[in-house]
């Protein structure tokens, strides 16, 4: 079975999404390193595709197979993103 997160999950982005769809994340409680393989829907994959490095995001996830550290985001809660000045606002 696959843990799905109980509520949104808020993460910075680590590294930008490859040509291969793979992107690191880091949560933002615990300063955990995922990276995300997987996503629910084209929309989900094109908004996280068009975030850059210091993005934040609460996503909800489950994780793929059973010993590795890859992701699945199955929903989106908005995005956060840093402005030029590094201060981060809230875009709809």
């Amino acid at each position: 079975m696959n843990p799905r997160s109980a509520s949104p999950e808020l993460v910075h982005v680590r590294t930008e999404m490859n040509d291969h769809g793979t992107m690191t994340v880091e949560l933002h409680e615990t300063n955990e390193t995922r990276h995300l393989v997987e996503y629910e829907s084209e929309e989900i994959h094109d908004t996280l595709a068009s975030l850059p490095v210091g993005s934040r995001v609460p996503i909800e996830m489950v994780r793929v197979g059973t010993r590795s550290n890859v992701w699945k985001v199955v929903a989106l809660h908005g995005r956060r993103v840093p402005t030029a000045d590094q201060s981060v606002s809230t875009a709809n």
